[in-house]
């Protein structure tokens, strides 16, 4: 027996995701029109891991090509972990050529300064 709420209908529907977020005025959680909401025809699907960039006495990092286990059927968002390579030194990372079966990254020295080394970072991507 569902426990109902005034208002709102049975939990774990997708009738009453809606209601709750019409209650809270905010809208369910929705990448690439796919949600996590129940019942909705496509979940999104989430990937993460670890991956190393090299920077050889340059600001700029090697490409490397980053390939997702396994491909999204559509392109998904992707986020990178913020990183420290010494001291104060704060690189970005960022992506490129973004398709359902991965992308290319690059890291970047934000002072402009050069740096000789590597750098691993965390990355995530969520789409359906």
């Amino acid at each position: 027996m569902a426990i109902t709420v005034p208002g709102v209908g049975d939990p774990g529907t997708a009738s009453w995701a809606d209601a709750v977020a019409n209650q809270l005025n905010v809208s369910p959680i929705s990448i690439n029109g796919a949600s996590n909401v129940p019942a909705t025809a496509a979940a999104n699907k989430i990937q993460s891991g670890t991956a190393t960039l090299t920077f050889s006495a340059s600001p700029l990092s090697n490409s490397l090509t980053l390939t997702f286990p396994v491909a999204f059927s559509t392109t998904p968002a992707i986020t990178f972990g913020a990183t420290l390579i010494t001291g104060n030194t704060i690189v970005a990372v960022g992506q490129t050529g973004k398709s359902a079966t991965g992308c290319t990254v690059r890291g970047y020295v934000a002072t402009g300064g050069n740096f000789t080394g590597t750098l691993t970072f965390d990355w995530i991507a969520v789409g359906t």
